[in-house]
């Protein structure tokens, strides 16, 4: 489920997939790249699936946590 409050970006690595807040990335040629590798929301998730449940476990009654 994508959630419209959150503009997230999925960074797919080595040990799994990380997930950062797009103000946080710039885009590369057709891809977008974290500015900082620091500061991820959430990191090495082995799925990107696992990846985008951590993303929606952080929604809790309708708040976004993301930001936080």
């Amino acid at each position: 489920m994508k959630r419209k409050c959150c503009d997230i970006v999925f960074f797919k690595h080595d040990f799994g997939w990380d997930v950062y807040r797009k103000k946080d990335c710039h885009i590369f040629g057709n891809e977008w790249i974290p500015r900082w590798f620091d500061c991820a929301v959430v990191e090495d998730a082995p799925t990107k699936k696992q990846a985008q449940q951590e993303i929606d476990d952080m929604h809790v009654l309708g708040i976004c946590l993301v930001t936080s």
